[in-house]
């Protein structure tokens, strides 16, 4: 690639291919002839839980949050992961969570999901409306 075209200048920055340009490019690598080394590099990849450097599916995420791998999941991201809490408070209600619905961390410790330490909200409103009722509660107590 010319250095002229790279990153931001590149006419393909921030943007997608779409799905039918996908396949295209798809079918035109099928017969493609690779070099033995890109044969072996090819098959070598270690991806999943045969690398060696898999933690189980769990990652920390930059906001402290833990994601844990779930493919099979209705709500996953795009990376296939479900934060943990979400996880936690599924199984202990027995249901798949709406997506509206939020769990909240009672230490405000985003690592720490252990049950007794989450709540369950309907949705954000009834979320935000605890923070601003535990912030009265404080000030009066100051």
């Amino acid at each position: 690639m010319k250095a002229d075209v790279r990153g931001d200048k590149n006419p393909m920055f921030g943007r997608k291919h779409s799905k039918k340009s996908k396949e295209l490019m798809s079918k035109k690598a099928i017969g493609r002839i690779f070099s033995a080394s890109t044969r072996k590099k090819l098959s070598d990849k270690k991806i999943g839980r045969n690398n060696n450097r898999w933690l189980g599916g769990k990652q920390i995420m930059s906001n402290d949050y833990v994601a844990i791998y779930s493919p099979n999941h209705p709500n996953k991201s795009v990376r296939n992961s479900v934060f943990e809490h979400r996880l936690v408070m599924e199984k202990h209600i027995g249901r798949y969570l709406k997506k509206a619905e939020v769990v909240h961390h009672i230490d405000r410790n985003r690592s720490n999901n252990k049950l007794s330490n989450l709540m369950l909200f309907p949705n954000s409103s009834a979320h935000i409306k605890f923070h601003h009722l535990e912030a009265k509660r404080y000030e009066e107590r100051i």
